[in-house]
């Protein structure tokens, strides 16, 4: 059966509300985790203009700051602080997961590399004690291990269940060979 002209509008208004309710709750999302969301789906556009808008923020506190203590000539007051995170080394409360965690498990050297000219941690690990190599290395993304070790990750890490790197290329072998062999 054929939608009606009347079914297609209230359908098409209905969607334009949808789309609308889904800006505005975007628009006053957490620049952090609009961040995270563009390197899951490593949209580098979006990650650029996030960080020159985090940049000019930083900016933005610094001048206030200067101001503030320009207007008084007294001592600079060291109450007042940047209150705008590093983007690139901000850490989900949730799970740890930094943006390096995710572009990790994505696998996109590219964009690991981008993080870490922009001041990720290599070595931040998650709320597990996982640093973003032990994902790299349990999702088989050998460029993005050889990128890490390259920009000198520690090997020697363990997370809370004491598991190193090796313990879990040990484990990532081991299942590999046991699902591709059969």
């Amino acid at each position: 059966m054929k939608p009606t002209p009347e079914e297609i509008k209230a359908f098409e208004e209905k969607r334009k509300q949808m789309m609308k309710l889904q800006e505005e709750r975007l628009a006053k999302e957490p620049i952090h985790d609009k961040f995270l969301r563009a390197v899951k789906v490593n949209d580098f556009t979006k990650i650029k203009e996030l960080i020159k808008e985090n940049e000019k923020e930083i900016k933005r506190q610094q001048n206030s700051i200067s101001i503030d203590n320009d207007s008084n000539g007294s001592s600079p007051n060291k109450t007042k602080k940047i209150t705008v995170p590093n983007l690139c080394a901000y850490k989900s409360p949730e799970n740890g997961f930094t943006p390096l965690h995710w572009a990790c498990l994505g696998g996109n050297v590219e964009l690991i590399e981008f993080l870490l000219d922009n001041r990720a941690n290599i070595d931040e690990q998650n709320n597990r004690g996982e640093p973003p190599l032990f994902w790299s290395v349990i999702k088989g993304h050998t460029k993005v291990v050889r990128c890490l070790m390259d920009r000198n990750c520690d090997l020697q890490i363990s997370d809370d269940k004491g598991y190193n790197v090796m313990h879990h290329v040990s484990i990532s072998i081991y299942i590999y060979t046991h699902t591709h062999t059969q």
